[in-house]
């Protein structure tokens, strides 16, 4: 964080931001600093002329990353438990009982195949009669389609939870990289900043433009700070920004 990118730098990423990752929204940023959706412009898909100042996008992505930056670094083991939505000894003993039962369907896919090998052996010599083969190799089966359906979820909980793990672990890394984050620059996008969606802005009652924005971090996505992890003084409202009509 030593080299400070110049301002142009991190327009330039954040122009980067938009249109080469937010696919529904891509906005591309004028030479007066306001992001324009570009997909109205090129109308490539149905879409409204939405736009935002630069910098708004600016603070609020300084702002929400602050709020999830301070909340992985001082609070990892409750970062970890929401991020799973689990305590680490639930997870872990979750985990057990998946393999456990994943080892034990396997065994029973292989066990079955062998008993219908079997009664097909002996319905070719003659030791079972057709129709009872036909009915204790129909019960198998259906057995055996049961098994490999559960087998295939057991599967794919196993390989979502250890992509999540994978994916948790890899934003702790670039956390434990930083000793505090206090400015955006190119680098700090770059290394934490998926994409940013920006949707139509909108009036409240009093008639100020309110406009709702996303934002995704690199590997876990998109991420809302439990109030008890955010400091008194901070601003609980997340992912969104308010600015004036006289200003948009």
């Amino acid at each position: 964080m030593n080299n400070r990118q110049s301002k142009q730098g991190t327009d330039n990423r954040i122009t980067a931001l938009y249109c080469r990752l937010s696919r529904d929204d891509d906005l591309q940023g004028d030479s007066n600093s306001i992001f324009t959706c570009a997909s109205y412009r090129k109308a490539t898909k149905p879409c409204s002329s939405h736009q935002i100042r630069n910098v708004v996008v600016e603070k609020l992505v300084l702002k929400q990353l602050k709020l999830v930056f301070a909340f992985a670094k001082e609070h990892e083991d409750a970062f970890v438990q929401m991020m799973t939505q689990l305590s680490s000894a639930e997870h872990n003993r979750l985990m057990r009982e998946y393999r456990k039962e994943c080892d034990q369907v396997k065994a029973r896919i292989s066990q079955i195949d062998t008993i219908v090998q079997r009664l097909y052996e002996d319905n070719v010599s003659g030791k079972i009669s057709d129709d009872r083969y036909m009915k204790m190799s129909a019960g198998y089966e259906t057995e055996q389609a049961k098994l490999e359906t559960r087998l295939t979820e057991i599967e794919a909980y196993l390989q979502g939870q250890k992509e999540q793990a994978a994916g948790i672990n890899a934003f702790l890394q670039i956390v434990r990289k930083f000793s505090e984050i206090t400015e955006l620059n190119a680098t700090i996008l770059h290394e934490f900043i998926e994409k940013i969606r920006v949707f139509q802005a909108t009036k409240d009652a009093a008639g100020h433009r309110m406009q709702h924005v996303k934002i995704y971090f690199n590997f876990i996505g998109e991420i809302y700070i439990p109030e008890e992890f955010i400091e008194d003084d901070e601003e609980t409202e997340q992912n969104y920004t308010f600015e004036d009509e006289e200003t948009a």
